[in-house]
């Protein structure tokens, strides 16, 4: 397939931007771009919820102007987002294409639907265009992107430096007393991937607090790679001290936030697929989920490798590892069981799925076009009011509760 020309490339398009303070402006955000602080923290955009504190959930980025992000504690996992995704979640576009096209439109910035669908606009063109930026203002916007990234890296690497291995008798004690206040067996840390650590006395930002003070805990650190394989982040279970029971925060678990856009593939760097042979032929074999604990449950019930994915965008975005396929196995001897947890349903859903559930539908259909061979399994519990996931059944029902 060729290249597309830069002149048409509707994300380069979007990149372009001069100001996007206008285009989140005509996307619907006018009252909080022309207020007076204009990145305080303020209610949800979407839901127009106000009050107390608690209902503060949405801010702009420091330097949105130039780099697009926002932040919403309930949609990415709390993670930035840029102007794309928050077009793909106010607006409730499926296509990142789409959504790139919404921006543009909103930024009255010309351009060719290559794809040669009919698009209804979601907003207007305003009267004057936005400003398109030069390439040399580009490329200086890409450097103070650098420059942030690795401030990144440092504070990731100055956290991970002062961590534990799991394999340390201090850092395992604790994670085995966090594991089996989840409901866990005793010694089950010990099954593990040996690539985590565990930090001691974890910083907890104050950001995510009602008190709006920082606090430390102890904390599990899964590293994050990417599409490429490349360490981006890691992924942070805070417990208490001593005991591993839970914190008293909302969020009990939290990223650092990556020196770069995490893509579709990126995952917890875990376990390795499991490869056994019948009839002379290799086959792979991995179990793939959202959350550590939910998968370390059917660890413990089907004694098999796992893979949790971190959220239901990983998940969905799921990509079989480089790694496995050049030892030459072909998809269709690469098993893949997506256990995947029991959301309450998303308005709208036609089949009253779950997020968890559609996310993994998603994964299913693309990766089974691909000749992989996908099955899906659901916990056999009641919603009772609240989502339920693998280690809910683990706990409720044991292995009983498990496929056979």
């Amino acid at each position: 397939m060729p290249a597309i020309d830069d002149r048409k490339d509707v994300f380069k398009l979007v990149e372009s931007i001069s100001d996007y303070s206008s285009v989140y402006a005509n996307l619907g955000l006018s009252d909080i771009v022309n207020s007076q602080n204009p990145k305080k923290m303020v209610p949800c955009p979407k839901s127009g919820n106000s009050g107390n504190k608690k209902s503060t959930k949405f801010r702009f980025h420091k330097h949105y102007e130039v780099n697009g992000k926002c932040i919403h504690n309930d949609v990415n996992n709390g993670r930035y987002m840029d102007i794309i995704t928050f077009t793909m979640w106010f607006h409730g576009e499926s296509d990142p294409i789409d959504a790139a096209m919404t921006v543009l439109d909103a930024a009255g910035i010309e351009y060719e639907d290559l794809r040669g669908k009919n698009r209804t606009r979601k907003v207007s063109k305003p009267a004057i265009p936005v400003k398109i930026i030069s390439p040399e203002e580009i490329i200086a916007r890409k450097q103070r992107a650098y420059e942030e990234g690795l401030k990144c890296l440092q504070n990731m690497m100055k956290m991970w430096d002062k961590s534990l291995p799991i394999s340390n008798p201090i850092a395992r004690d604790i994670v085995n007393k966090y594991l089996m206040v989840r409901g866990l067996p005793d010694g089950h840390v010990d099954k593990l991937p040996i690539n985590l650590k565990v930090n001691m006395n974890a910083f907890y930002p104050a950001f995510f607090r009602e008190e709006n003070k920082a606090a430390y805990y102890c904390a599990l650190l899964i590293p994050m790679i990417d599409h490429e394989g490349r360490r981006a982040t890691f992924h942070r279970h805070f417990f208490q001290k001593n005991t591993g029971k839970k914190i008293p925060e909302t969020k009990k678990k939290l990223m650092m936030s990556p020196a770069w856009t995490l893509e579709a593939g990126t995952h917890m760097q875990y376990d390795d697929f499991q490869c056994f042979e019948v009839d002379g032929k290799t086959y792979a074999h991995i179990a793939i989920g959202e959350g550590l604990e939910t998968m370390e449950a059917v660890r413990a019930a089907m004694q098999v490798n796992v893979q949790p994915m971190y959220n239901t965008t990983m998940l969905q975005g799921y990509k079989v590892p480089d790694t496995l396929l050049a030892f030459g196995i072909p998809p269709e001897r690469i098993l893949l069981d997506f256990y995947i947890d029991k959301d309450l349903p998303v308005e709208g859903d036609p089949l009253g799925r779950g997020a968890g559930e559609i996310a993994a539908d998603r994964a299913i259909e693309r990766l089974t076009k691909e000749g992989y061979q996908c099955e899906k399994f659901i916990p056999p519990l009641e919603l009772n009011g609240k989502g339920v996931d693998w280690l809910n059944v683990w706990n409720i029902l044991g292995k009983d509760g498990f496929p056979k």
